[in-house]
């Protein structure tokens, strides 16, 4: 028997989303623990997953793995279709400025942040979470790299680059030093707040505060700088699983905490490399007379879903699957799947 399945979120799923959000401790700043803005984001999710997409937009999608036999979903996982969508989205890059003066012989390179405004930026892996008791058993690969098979299965939704936020590197009492270095000053309130409100798209507070110039790096202390584009212990998991398909770091940072995003283009990702697709010719038992293997496998619809399952792979883009899976992914003969290893 199937046990998990990754699938589209559902409005009946809200109660269980609010008991994950608890949990997180405010790690997630686009599913804060607010019981009203959760139902948006689901009713959000669901609209994207409805809409006939020519290009992307502002569509949100939101995963949900389901524990089966009690009927409860024990992780999240999403993705914006397109950053700077309607507004635009900000990050600060690093670059350098050259300092002469021939007479005395001086020349100094400074490196310096500078706010990037960007307009219909990448899509956004984001809102990942697994309750920590379900840990085990390469959980979270399927909650994370089954995003992969969605946007293959439907690239017009998606734009050509990938991006993921990493949260920033936060001290032994849970402070971030570039915070406090920069966006206190500027913004005041908590992180976790305006960092809440960046992520639900409210925006205009960041123009209008955001300070107007370069940040020239040696000038902030050291702790701050030390702490660009280091990630939170609790996302380096995360990051891991990324720098696996191909992602890079260094390219923008966030604004508030200096956490590093994570890029990749579409092509140029592992697991998207290798996804195939197949039609099912045949819904077996698991026994002897075939000889199947665990693959990640997904029904080709928008009725999304995915499993870890076994499957018997066949030259002429055909292949034999495990009655639990067809079950599981609403399969029958003559479906189209998707599958890789992972």
């Amino acid at each position: 028997m199937i046990s998990y399945i990754l699938r589209p979120i559902k409005l009946t799923d809200l109660n269980d989303l609010k008991a994950l959000t608890q949990a997180m401790d405010a790690s997630i700043a686009s599913l804060p623990n607010d019981k009203n803005i959760l139902q948006q984001r689901i009713e959000l999710s669901l609209q994207s997953f409805a809409k006939k997409i020519k290009t992307p937009g502002k569509e949100y999608y939101l995963f949900a793995l389901e524990y089966i036999p009690l009927k409860k979903i024990v992780g999240v996982s999403g993705i914006s279709a397109r950053i700077g969508e309607g507004t635009y989205f900000f990050a600060y890059e690093r670059q350098k400025e050259i300092f002469e003066h021939c007479p005395l012989n001086v020349s100094k390179t400074v490196e310096v942040l500078k706010l990037k405004k960007i307009k219909k930026g990448p899509s956004e892996l984001c809102s990942l979470y697994l309750s920590p008791q379900f840990r085990v058993h390469g959980l979270g690969s399927l909650l994370s790299l089954s995003r992969y098979l969605f946007i293959n299965t439907f690239p017009d939704r998606f734009d050509t680059e990938l991006i993921a936020d990493m949260k920033g590197y936060r001290d032994k009492d849970g402070n971030s030093p570039f915070w406090e270095a920069i966006g206190d000053v500027f913004f005041g309130g908590s992180l976790s707040t305006v960092d809440t409100m960046k992520s639900l798209g409210h925006k205009s507070f960041i123009r209008d505060l955001m300070p107007r110039h370069p940040i020239y790096i040696p000038l902030l202390p050291l702790k701050a700088q030390e702490a660009i584009g280091e990630v939170h212990t609790a996302s380096k998991p995360a990051l891991h699983l990324l720098e696996k398909q191909g992602f890079k770091t260094g390219k923008w940072f966030d604004i508030f905490d200096a956490g590093p995003y994570a890029t990749a283009k579409r092509k140029d990702i592992n697991l998207i490399k290798n996804i195939r697709h197949a039609t099912v010719s045949q819904i077996a038992q698991a026994n002897k007379e075939v000889s199947f293997k665990p693959f990640l496998i997904a029904n080709d619809s928008l009725d999304f879903k995915v499993c870890t399952g076994n499957l018997s792979k066949h030259p002429n883009d055909t292949a034999t699957i495990d009655v639990n899976i067809a079950q599981a992914l609403n399969l029958k003969e003559g479906s189209s799947i998707s599958y890789v290893k992972h």
